[in-house]
């Protein structure tokens, strides 16, 4: 299910998704009428390979948690957002949010090519359960619902990443001090 925000509350009408992420682009045609005048008329060219070029970056919505019976801080991916790359005006922009685990039987279909063991097989499900990506943290829950960077730049905002998450480990840490 593709969806409009990242509470997952309003999901996309098919028409509007495709026209969110179909690229449109018009091709002259040369059309000759029955006297032979020359008349040009611009026909509509649907590119729906352009995205591939375009998202360059995921975003991931979790949730991070203590499970009590197991005594320890589990953590639950509930979103992924695709951005597009505008090389115009050199910025990301969000294209659109999906609810995690609908697709999950679609990611465990597919399988990822291990570059280190070429005989271990791994499905796209095996990747994000076994947390085997790349990630910064954008963003705690905070009283103002801002990100990082709308309080921290550059350097900056780094450093506050890595103390959010060395605040998650301590506190994890301390669980288990006598």
């Amino acid at each position: 299910m593709l969806l409009k925000t990242k509470n997952f509350l309003i999901p996309y009408e098919p028409g509007e998704f495709k026209n969110r992420i179909v690229k449109i682009d018009t091709v002259p045609n040369i059309v000759y009428d029955p006297l032979g005048n020359e008349t040009t008329e611009y026909v509509p060219v649907y590119d729906s390979t352009s995205i591939y070029e375009r998202i360059l970056k995921f975003r991931l919505k979790e949730d991070w948690f203590f499970d009590r019976q197991k005594s320890s801080l589990e953590v639950r991916i509930v979103g992924i957002a695709a951005f597009e790359y505008n090389a115009e005006r050199d910025y990301f922009r969000e294209v659109y949010w999906v609810y995690f685990p609908s697709c999950r039987p679609y990611f465990a279909r597919n399988d990822v090519y291990n570059f280190k063991n070429d005989a271990e097989r791994r499905s796209l499900d095996d990747i994000f359960w076994k947390r085997q990506f790349s990630s910064l943290i954008v963003k705690e829950s905070n009283v103002q619902d801002r990100y990082i960077d709308q309080y921290q730049k550059g350097i900056d905002a780094l450093v506050e990443a890595d103390k959010i998450k060395m605040g998650i480990f301590t506190w994890e840490h301390d669980l288990w001090n006598y």
